[in-house]
């Protein structure tokens, strides 16, 4: 009798730990400036801490969810053609939850940001040159 209720417990206790999560969300909405969803832009959150990337697109009605995102500091861009790119900054991830960022993208010219990060360590080196004697 002992060992089946020691065995319910154990049953118990594993579902009831495999149900946390150390990991959270986020979703939103994308509008254009008369306030109608836009559908099919790219959405990427970047974790500023470890690098982690990852993309999604709006569905029909204009949202967005990125799940199982590691706790950290993102930043999240929304991109679409036509529209120019909108960024949030410092938006932070807690175990568990769900933070939501709505977008409200602004009509205009389409410009190019280029990140780079990372380093390059070799050096260049300049190719020798062959002394001749004449």
């Amino acid at each position: 009798m002992k060992f089946r209720m020691l065995l319910g417990f154990v049953v118990l206790a594993a579902a009831a730990l495999s149900a946390q999560t150390f990991r959270g969300t986020i979703l939103g909405t994308v509008t254009d400036p008369s306030g109608a969803v836009v559908s099919g832009a790219k959405v990427t959150v970047r974790n500023t801490g470890i690098g982690l990337e990852r993309t999604a697109q709006t569905s029909a009605d204009g949202s967005y969810s990125i799940p199982e995102l590691p706790i950290g500091t993102y930043s999240v861009s929304v991109s679409q053609a036509g529209f120019q790119t909108s960024v949030t900054t410092e938006v932070t991830v807690d175990v568990a939850t769900e933070r939501r960022v709505d977008f409200a993208l602004k009509t205009g010219e389409v410009s190019t940001r280029v990140e780079v990060s990372g380093s390059f360590s070799r050096r260049w080196k300049r190719p020798r040159r062959r002394l001749v004697a004449r």
